[in-house]
């Protein structure tokens, strides 16, 4: 998040993100969001350069917990 964002702001779109994180998917699916790297302790915080970050939603109003990071090198050892 760009410093020229009004903090207020930065905190209403960082609660935005808490909520969607949270939300469960429904039975079978799975929650694909796009976005780039969050300053140390703020949001996601520091994405890999063409990396993953996998959350686990714990449900509305309860958080989720980052369970995994993947950086490109990461995803290059995977087998199809």
């Amino acid at each position: 998040m760009s410093g020229e964002v009004p903090s207020n702001d930065k905190q209403g779109i960082l609660n935005h993100l808490k909520s969607v994180l949270e939300k469960i998917p429904g039975e079978g699916r799975n929650k694909v969001i796009v976005a780039h790297g969050f300053p140390e302790g703020v949001g996601l915080g520091q994405i890999p350069y063409m990396g993953t970050v996998i959350v686990k939603p714990k449900g509305e109003g309860n958080g989720y917990d980052i369970v995994g990071r993947l950086s490109l090198a990461d995803w290059s050892t995977f087998e199809s």
